[in-house]
């Protein structure tokens, strides 16, 4: 399972929602997480939980390498930058599963529907069926 948390604004809690969820999911079986943020704070933190991290910014990459990683590990978790860049729309087409977190205030609220549009595509060209 490919377990992606996005959101366009930083300081959503994707970081710190990524490194809780890795680690209560490593305590029920394999997980690595996936840091695509330019400032790496999944990557540090999971050194510290000695959990497996793998540090992917390039949209391209991420495509490819997340449906690989999710034969290897039972979860892979992808720390998204607070950006609604490729890099996030890449997530996006290849998630199981998207979590994006807000705070209920009125500017979160509107970047949140942005992801939410960029989600509703995504799964619109994975199931070939609309919202």
């Amino acid at each position: 399972m490919i377990i992606g948390l996005t959101n366009q604004k930083g300081g959503a809690g994707k970081t710190t929602v990524a490194g809780h969820l890795a680690y209560w999911l490593s305590q029920r079986g394999t997980v690595i997480v996936v840091d695509a943020d330019a400032q790496q704070s999944s990557t540090n933190w999971m050194k510290d939980l000695k959990l497996p991290c793998k540090t992917m910014i390039d949209p391209d990459d991420l495509f490819d390498e997340l449906p690989t990683l999710a034969e290897q590990y039972a979860a892979v978790v992808v720390d998204g930058p607070g950006s609604l860049s490729e890099t996030t729309k890449a997530i996006l087409s290849r998630c199981d599963l998207a979590l994006v977190p807000c705070k209920p205030a009125g500017l979160d609220m509107h970047s949140t529907s942005k992801t939410v549009r960029i989600l509703r595509q995504a799964r619109e060209l994975r199931v070939g069926c609309r919202m």
